[in-house]
């Protein structure tokens, strides 16, 4: 099993993630992943080498539990609280808020969770703007889950102490496909497109004034 993207997005989906979350949950949730990670490696450095590589999965678990409740609590979000092997889930604006670690490859248990399959049900709704169906009008989306995916490189030589990518992505209602993913380093670029304002300002003469004649002038005329 395999999650890809599906064959088109919709920009729909990207507007709803910039105007119900704000940037600095983005960068917090980036660094809270990476730091937890970080700690998960530190963790299972002295382990034994048969099964070090399972220790480092449980460990990131935990660890990345711990510090991405925090940086949605910072935000504001509301985060579940940490409990064992349970789902960590924020909410924020239209948006219930997970994380999911994976190995980068062709396959992996993002579905093994009945948690996160559950989380992902009431994605029906927004996958309707991208796989509209025949028999149902697409009506208004209210309420989606979104993933922080931590993709991991799968290997204890190379990268394992960080997330090799870490992405913003809204799965459809069975985990399968990626109705929008993108990196998190290039999505939060977003929020400084969405805030440049265009310049509509146009100067007006008062009443009775003349325009004063310039060389730039563009009819290339003088008075």
């Amino acid at each position: 099993m395999d999650l890809t993207p599906v064959a088109a997005t919709d920009p729909r989906i990207e507007d709803l993630i910039v105007e119900a979350l704000p940037r600095d949950l983005l960068l917090a949730v980036e660094d809270a992943l990476d730091v937890g990670a970080k700690r998960a490696f530190l963790g299972s450095a002295g382990m034994n080498a048969g099964h070090r590589a399972s220790a480092l999965g449980h460990l990131r678990h935990f660890h990345m539990n711990e510090t991405f409740a925090d940086a949605l609590a910072a935000a504001g979000a509301n985060p579940s609280k940490v409990r064992g092997n349970q789902l960590v889930i924020g909410r924020m604006g239209m948006f219930n808020i997970g994380r999911l670690n994976i190995t980068k490859g062709p396959w992996y248990h993002a579905r093994r969770s009945k948690k996160r399959l559950d989380l992902c049900r009431i994605n029906r709704d927004i996958e309707q703007l991208i796989q509209p169906s025949v028999f149902e009008p697409a009506g208004p989306v209210t309420s989606a889950t979104l993933l922080f995916v931590a993709v991991f490189s799968g290997s204890l030589t190379h990268q394992p102490e960080h997330p090799i990518s870490i992405d913003v992505a809204v799965p459809d209602s069975e985990l399968r496909e990626w109705l929008f993913t993108e990196p998190l380093s290039a999505f939060v670029r977003r929020y400084d497109v969405a805030t440049i304002q265009p310049d509509n300002v146009q100067p007006v003469l008062k009443p009775g004034a003349k325009k004063k004649n310039s060389n730039d002038d563009d009819t290339g005329e003088k008075g």
